[in-house]
């Protein structure tokens, strides 16, 4: 099945940045996951993870952002969501992950805050 997961990773002083493009779903999060522990096994601390052209995020695709919040925070460091679409707020209000992510209002000021 073809992957409809485009990640563009981009690194600033103050950690790393994920911009995903498109939906992620049973299909794709595996390419979340493996993005996401590429760039703590080399080093980063921080991750900032661009939701702004995600039109979709089932289960697995919160599980792989979970699963990388959690991995970040046993090696000290933090993962953070922003610009995510109406959508995507809507499913991690309902689904309670809201209040465990760090949700900047836009990439700027998040990679601004990080230390």
């Amino acid at each position: 099945m073809e992957n409809d997961l485009d990640i563009l990773v981009s690194r600033t002083d103050n950690g790393a940045v994920l911009e995903l493009a498109g939906d992620i779903d049973s299909f794709s999060a595996r390419q979340l996951q493996e993005a996401i522990r590429d760039l703590l096994a080399s080093g980063e601390k921080r991750i900032l993870v661009s939701l702004s052209r995600v039109a979709y995020i089932d289960s697995y695709g919160l599980g792989a952002l979970v699963g990388g919040l959690r991995r970040a925070r046993e090696r000290h460091g933090d993962l953070s969501i922003t610009d995510a679409s109406a959508q995507v707020c809507r499913v991690l209000g309902v689904t309670g992950l809201n209040r465990i992510f760090d949700f900047p209002i836009s990439d700027e000021e998040a990679t601004e805050d990080m230390p």
